[in-house]
């Protein structure tokens, strides 16, 4: 016989992020099953992600390419300041308009380049194609170094020099250039180091650079070395191997400031701050619970289309970006989960590759030219939000449950329908109903309207929508997606209400 009605509220649901590792009945209800296009708010509410703003009026020179491969926003010392970028076999400077800057009389063939800020000047490396440097306020275009420089994947600007790696035709040498001169490659106190004689292993290839924790950081495919005293080249030496992790590829690892994050072949991975006891450097898995799924992207992205890295620390996130699918992982840095995991998040975008300037504004390249992160709108369109719930048996295995409503809290202001979902058992199929969130008229505080399901705090409309579901099973999942469109949405609760029937 059915027992009485009850209430079970989901207290900020899914505001730990995405779980698709772990076992559904062992899942808090404060994870997802999925959360698309969502990011975690400042009040740790699970809420839209921001839109893509296209600022670029004129891209001519992109022609009907893949778009923006790569940017690097750059501000020299007397104050001028753009966002460089490449893409059509080109190299562009701005963002409203793209001003083609690519060298004259030299042959673009590919467009996955490295940009680096040196000594107050902008350069640019890439695999098979000379270094170039930016001619500010003479042609205004990059010019090739010379023929000394080595034609590396990686560039580094670090300790008063240039570092390059990745070199066409050799990976295991790490070159450097003289103090203060990224175009001498040869005299002075320049020089190389072989890092075959150093790999853990005795063979890697070289593939990604970074300074972290005054150390010079050197990432294989399957190791890492570190030294310390990079200031002084000529007396540098090894204070740190890591051996069985290393870099996937060269733009795969970002300087989160109090981390460095990077991506290894069996996931995201944390080379921390602090020398463990033992001398070497701590490493973690900091997205153990959607590594299935960050691995699966991994292995589907095509070497034409590189896996980019990127951080802003005004909105709190960084990114992994998989342009091949359009799918980009969001990580949020405010707080990290008791298990020391980075809470995760999905988008469904089109992004190739994001940077930040110094005002912290988000620059993201696309297929149509550069975007900034912000608006509630994809380039003039809306797009979903969607977050489900991990199934649950709400700690009762062998019960029953027969779902009578849902009503969730939702925070914003906009006039949208919103698809309530909830089914039942571990499938995904789901039976849904629509609810229409009303804008409302402005601040009126504390204030409730009669039966319309909405109230008001300080200009910021609460809606408390609900609907009668069906069907029974012996878990649960529930969720909604929402389209978006030009105003934020935030999810403060999910609540249920069941009877629970037999004994299963």
């Amino acid at each position: 016989m059915p027992k009485q009605r009850q209430s079970i509220p989901i207290v900020a649901p899914g505001s730990w992020g995405l779980n698709t590792e772990d076992s559904p009945s062992e899942i808090p209800l404060t994870y997802a099953a999925k959360a698309d296009n969502c990011v975690i708010d400042k009040s740790g509410r699970l809420a839209a992600r921001k839109g893509l703003l296209l600022t670029t009026t004129l891209s001519t020179p992109l022609g009907s390419s893949d778009g923006i491969i790569s940017t690097l926003y750059h501000k020299n010392d007397a104050g001028d300041v753009g966002l460089f970028s490449s893409g059509n076999s080109k190299l562009f400077l701005g963002t409203d308009t793209l001003a083609d800057v690519s060298p004259a009389a030299y042959t673009i063939t590919a467009d996955n380049w490295k940009f680096e800020s040196f000594n107050d000047e902008m350069w640019a490396f890439q695999r098979a194609h000379a270094p170039l440097k930016y001619d500010a306020g003479g042609t205004n275009l990059f010019v090739a170094i010379g023929g000394s420089a080595p034609e590396a994947h990686e560039v580094l600007g670090a300790a008063g020099r240039l570092w390059a790696l990745d070199k066409t035709g050799n990976s295991t040498v790490v070159y450097w250039s003289a103090l203060l001169d990224g175009t001498n490659w040869t005299t002075g106190d320049s020089g190389s180091i072989d890092l075959d004689l150093v790999w853990p292993s005795g063979y890697d290839q070289g593939v990604g650079l970074a300074f972290f924790n005054n150390q010079l950081v050197i990432f294989g495919r399957k190791s890492i070395v570190l030294y310390q005293g990079a200031s002084d080249p000529s007396t540098m030496s090894l204070s740190d191997t890591v051996s069985g992790v290393g870099l996937l590829s060269r733009d795969c690892k970002v300087d989160i400031g109090t981390d460095l994050i990077f991506l290894s072949d069996d996931g995201l991975r944390s080379l921390g701050r602090t020398v463990a006891t033992d001398g070497s450097q701590p490493l973690s898995d900091v997205a153990k619970q959607v590594r299935t799924d960050l691995i699966a992207q991994m292995g589907s992205q095509g070497a034409s289309a590189p896996i980019k890295m990127a951080h802003n620390l005004k909105e709190n996130i960084f990114l992994v970006i998989f342009s091949q699918s359009g799918i980009t992982f969001c990580f949020d840095t405010k707080q990290m989960l008791q298990t020391n995991d980075y809470k995760a998040t999905r988008w469904l975008t089109g992004i190739n590759c994001a940077n930040t300037d110094v005002t912290s504004t988000f620059y993201l390249g696309v297929t149509s030219g550069i975007c900034t992160y912000s608006g509630y709108q994809d380039i003039q369109a809306t797009y979903n939000m969607t977050y489900l719930s991990n199934p649950s048996d709400l700690g009762a295995p062998d019960v029953n449950k027969i779902l009578k409503k849902i009503k969730p809290v939702i925070i914003g202001n906009q006039t949208t329908d919103v698809i309530l979902k909830w089914g039942y058992g571990y499938g995904s199929s789901y039976s849904t109903g629509v609810v229409t969130l009303s804008s409302g008229t402005g601040a009126l505080y504390g204030v409730s309207l009669f039966n319309s399901g909405e109230f008001y705090t300080g200009g910021i409309v609460v809606n408390t929508p609900s609907i009668y579901t069906s069907g029974s099973g012996d878990v649960v999942s529930v969720g909604l997606e929402a389209v978006i469109n030009g105003n934020p949405l935030s999810l403060q609760e999910m609540n249920m209400q069941l009877i629970t029937g037999r004994t299963l």
